[in-house]
């Protein structure tokens, strides 16, 4: 015996690698997360800003504000809706590949889907806050105006 040393040691030296990797696969990850986040919610700023004078109007002619919230989401959920389509079919295509990179993982993992999903669908909704909140602070008379 000439290197004598921990399970975790042996463990440490021999998945080095891979855990760095792994940790930096999810650093990009979640760079990634924050990237689209702001991304989102740029996009969906600009559009309530482009709408400001159509929620005026809508506003002025009675609309409650859960009326102007659902207007807004409306286009929302389409958008959630579509990119969870397309995302879902790219992941299924591409499932094949992590099938063959990842041990013990089935090519269409219903988790991870939905875990997904689930994520995608909250940055979405974190990012459409603040800009549904504008829209029902809108000044009626400044947005008429303009």
């Amino acid at each position: 015996m000439f290197r004598v040393a921990t399970a975790r040691e042996g463990f440490r030296t021999e998945l080095g690698e891979d855990l760095l990797a792994t940790r930096l696969i999810q650093a990009f990850a979640g760079l990634a997360v924050a990237i689209a986040a702001i991304g989102l919610y740029a996009v969906l700023s600009r559009t309530v800003a482009e709408r400001r004078r159509e929620v005026g109007i809508r506003a002025a002619l009675g609309a409650t504000p859960s009326d102007v919230t659902r207007l807004l989401t409306k286009d929302i959920a389409v958008a959630l809706v579509v990119g969870l389509a397309l995302g879902a079919g790219a992941a299924a295509g591409l499932a094949r590949f992590v099938e063959s990179r990842l041990f013990g993982v089935s090519p269409l993992d219903v988790p991870s889907f939905a875990g997904a999903a689930v994520l995608v669908a909250t940055v979405l909704a974190l990012s459409a806050a603040p800009a549904c909140a504008r829209a029902l602070r809108l000044n009626l008379a400044m947005a008429l105006k303009d």
